[in-house]
């Protein structure tokens, strides 16, 4: 079997720990924040949603192909193929520039073969499929096997969100202005869900975080395969400690044993802000 490698982008938004044990290559993203550039992850979340908060607003953009070629050409050079999984096209056009890239790139390596998986997830549905993909190939799965697998199961990775501060959906376009007036007036807090075509999705809007939390509990009680079995992946827009109680709240009336918490890294951040809780597992759909 040819030697391969598994390769995303820095929204996966999973632990670093996590990343090191598993040999994922990751090609960060960027943003633009008080007129400098950073590299994704170079800002420690506190600092970055604290900026939020204080109405410093950051500028996102998404990986160009020249990035793409770069690195691509890097393990072309070395002999080995590349299984690229990305940020949802419905959020974003750095599946095209990876597509873009992988085609420049098989021209000049005829014997590479690069496969560019539209994962449709965000966050950490995006780092979950990446996470299940490196235990199979870590257990010997091969390129075509795993992008299958992939194409097959993307959909089952549900993703529940509540946002705290609406202006940040307003700001991305995701809802009107006015609505989100009315709704930060009325301590309103919108439910979205990444649908079928990797777009967020606003479903419900519930006044309140504990009505809130409440509400996306009963998704996962209805949706979720075997829950009990599952490790269930909570992440927060810095605000940990709602994190770990939403979380006990699963646990209590789901017995749920084992979570992982993290935060909402910057790129995701920019868009949902301060406060934002998600929740991500496998279901039966979205």
């Amino acid at each position: 079997m040819k030697d391969y490698v598994l390769m995303t982008d820095s929204t996966i938004d999973l632990p670093v720990k996590i990343l090191e044990t598993l040999n994922i290559e990751v090609i960060p993203m960027t943003f633009v924040m008080e007129e400098k550039v950073f590299v994704d992850g170079s800002m420690s979340p506190k600092d970055f949603y604290e900026k939020l908060r204080n109405k410093i607003l950051p500028t996102t953009s998404q990986i160009s192909p020249s990035v793409y070629t770069e690195r691509f050409n890097k393990f072309a050079k070395e002999g080995k193929d590349i299984l690229y999984v990305c940020f949802s096209s419905g959020l974003s056009g750095t599946y095209n520039s990876a597509l873009i890239a992988a085609k420049d790139v098989m021209n000049s390596y005829p014997g590479c073969k690069i496969v560019v998986i539209d994962s449709l997830c965000a966050s950490i549905g995006e780092g979950v499929l990446v996470y299940e993909m490196a235990l199979k190939k870590n257990n010997g799965a091969t390129l075509e096997d795993l992008a299958d697998w992939a194409e097959k199961n993307k959909l089952n990775i549900c993703h529940w969100i509540m946002v705290d501060d609406l202006k940040h959906l307003q700001r991305g376009g995701r809802i009107p202005q006015s609505v989100a007036l009315l709704g930060s007036m009325m301590n309103i807090k919108p439910i979205l869900i990444l649908d079928d075509f990797g777009k967020l999705k606003v479903v419900e809007k519930v006044r309140g975080k504990s009505k809130a939390a409440e509400y996306m509990i009963s998704k996962i009680e209805k949706h979720a395969k075997n829950v009990c079995s599952q490790t269930l992946y909570v992440v927060h827009g810095d605000c940990e400690e709602d994190a770990k109680d939403f979380a006990n709240k699963i646990k209590e009336k789901l017995k749920v044993k084992n979570f992982v918490i993290n935060n909402i890294g910057s790129m995701i951040g920019a868009h949902v802000g301060p406060g934002t809780l998600a929740v991500v597992f496998f279901g039966d759909k979205r």
